[in-house]
C-alpha cells in the first residue's frame, strides 16, 4: 500500500509544469474564498464582540417618545428597577478647532441622563456604548437633587476643548438653540463645570480619525452629559427618551406594539434585543459573502475544466503504463480509482497551500491595516471553522468531478492499443 501510494505521487510530480498549472488553478478559488471569508468573519465578529455587553447583562434598550411617568413606571416593572435614561435637552454649534491640515466645527450634544456612570454605558448612534471615566467623578446625588450645573464629556471632546489641561474643573459655556421664525437662533448661554471626562465611544474614535487624516474640514459633535433634574424653560422640549435596562430579570419578549398598545399618548419607536443586534451585523455581511462565494464558484469551475483537459493528455503520456499495469492484472476499477486518487492529492494538496497563503493574506493585512491606522485598528482575526471545511469540500468535489472524464478515458484504454503504443 505504501509503495503503491508513493507511486501515486511520483506521478503527480512527474511533471512539475503540468502539476503547478492545475495546483494553480485550484488554489486561486480557494485562496479568494478563504481569504475574503476570514476577512468577512473577522470584521462581523470583531464588530459582534463591541456589543457584547449587550448579551452578558442582559441589557435591553427601549427609545420613547415621550419622557412621561407612567411608561417608565411600566418599564421598571416589567424590567427591573435598574435603569439608564438618556433625554436629548439641546445640541448645537460651538466654535472652530483649527490644526495645521483642517477646520474642525466643534457640535455637541446635550444629553440628560439619571444615571452615575458606573453602568459604563455612553450614547453613540443607534446604540449605547460601553465606557469607563478617564479623570474626575461620576454624579453625585447633591448633583441631581440640588440641580447642579454640572457636565460629564467625552475624552475626545476634552481633547478639543483644553489640549494641554486637564479638563476636570474647567468651566464651559454652552449655547442654547432654538428655532424662530428667523431660524436657528441662540436664545440662552448656560455654563457648566466639567466634573468628570469618560472614555469616547470607540466608533466615534474611528470616525474622527478617518476625517482628520482626509485633511478636510469637517464636524465632529461631543457628548455632554448633565442630570435629568435640569430643565430649561427657553428651548423646545424634548421628549425623545431612551432607556437602557440592564441586569434585567427574565422576561418575555416586548416588541414595540406591545408596548404602543399599553401605553397611552406614547409611541416606542424601537426595542433593541441583542439578537436583533446581531442580525443587523449579519445582514450587513451576508451580501459579501455571497458574491466572494459565487465569484470561487465560477472560478473553481474554470479550474476544473482546465484540470480535465490537462489529465486527458497526462493520460495519453502514460497509455504504455497503463497498458503494463493491466497486462499485471490491473483492472478498471483499479485504473479509474487510481487518476481519481491522484486527482483528489492533487486537490488536497492544493487546498492546504490555499489555506496557508489565504491566512497568510489576511494577517498581513490586518497587520499593515494596523500599522497605518493604529487608532481605527479594532479588529482580531477570525477564522471560522465552516469556512474551511467548505473551501475543503468544494475543492475535494471540484477534483473528484474533474478527474472522473480522465479517469474513466484511461480505464476504457485497450490493453493491445496500449503495449503497442509503448
Amino acid at each position: 500500500m505504501f509503495h503503491h501510494f508513493t507511486h501515486l505521487l511520483r506521478n503527480i510530480f512527474k511533471n512539475k509544469v503540468r502539476f503547478t498549472l492545475i495546483s494553480l488553478g485550484l488554489m486561486v478559488p480557494a485562496i479568494v474564498l478563504m481569504t475574503s471569508f476570514f476577512t468577512i468573519d473577522s470584521l462581523y465578529y470583531s464588530q459582534f464582540n463591541e456589543y457584547y455587553h449587550y448579551e452578558e447583562n442582559n441589557l435591553i434598550q427601549v427609545d420613547l417618545s415621550s419622557s412621561a411617568n407612567a411608561p417608565r413606571v411600566y418599564l421598571q416593572a416589567q424590567l427591573g428597577d435598574q435603569m439608564i435614561s438618556f433625554k436629548n435637552l439641546a445640541n448645537g454649534y460651538l466654535f472652530d478647532v483649527f490644526t495645521e491640515e483642517s477646520t474642525i466645527n466643534l457640535h455637541y450634544d446635550l444629553i440628560a441622563t439619571n444615571q452615575s456612570f458606573s453602568g459604563g454605558l455612553v450614547m453613540y448612534g443607534d446604540y449605547v456604548m460601553p465606557s469607563s471615566l478617564v479623570s474626575g467623578r461620576l454624579f453625585e446625588n447633591d448633583d441631581f437633587t440640588l440641580q447642579h450645573q454640572v457636565v460629564i464629556i467625552d475624552s475626545l471632546t476634552a481633547l478639543l476643548l483644553f489640549p494641554e489641561e486637564d479638563a476636570v474643573g474647567k468651566r464651559i459655556t454652552i449655547p442654547l438653540y432654538s428655532t424662530r421664525p428667523e431660524g436657528y437662533v441662540v436664545v440662552d448661554q448656560v455654563a457648566f463645570e466639567i466634573i468628570g471626562v469618560v472614555q469616547t465611544a470607540v466608533k466615534s474614535e474611528i470616525t474622527f480619525s478617518e476625517n482628520y487624516k482626509a485633511n478636510e474640514d469637517f464636524i465632529y459633535t461631543g457628548q455632554f452629559y448633565t442630570t435629568t433634574s435640569l430643565v430649561f424653560s427657553r428651548i423646545p422640549r424634548v421628549d425623545d427618551v431612551r432607556y437602557v435596562f440592564y441586569n434585567s430579570t427574565p422576561l418575555r419578549r416586548i416588541d414595540p406594539f406591545t408596548f404602543n398598545g399599553i401605553t397611552t399618548g406614547v409611541r416606542v419607536y424601537n426595542v433593541t434585543y441583542f439578537d436583533q443586534i446581531v442580525s443587523d451585523i449579519q445582514a450587513e455581511y451576508q451580501t459579501l459573502k455571497l458574491g466572494f462565494l459565487a465569484g470561487s464558484v465560477i472560478l473553481l469551475i474554470l479550474s476544473s475544466a482546465s484540470m480535465v483537459s490537462i489529465m486527458i493528455f497526462a493520460v495519453k503520456e502514460r497509455i504504455g503504463e497503463i497498458g503494463v499495469k493491466k497486462a499485471f492484472g490491473a483492472t478498471k476499477v483499479k485504473v479509474l480509482l487510481d487518476f481519481l486518487i491522484e486527482g483528489v492529492l492533487v486537490g488536497l494538496f492544493s487546498f492546504v497551500l490555499g489555506f496557508v497563503v489565504s491566512i497568510f493574506f489576511v494577517y498581513i493585512g490586518f497587520y499593515i491595516y494596523r500599522l497605518s491606522n493604529p487608532l481605527m485598528y479594532t479588529y482580531s482575526v477570525f477564522i471560522e471553522f465552516r469556512t474551511v471545511l467548505l473551501s475543503f469540500l468544494m475543492i475535494l468535489m471540484s477534483c473528484l468531478i474533474a478527474s472522473v472524464i480522465p479517469s474513466r478515458y484511461a480505464a476504457q484504454i485497450n490493453i493491445n492499443d496500449a503495449i503497442k503504443f509503448e
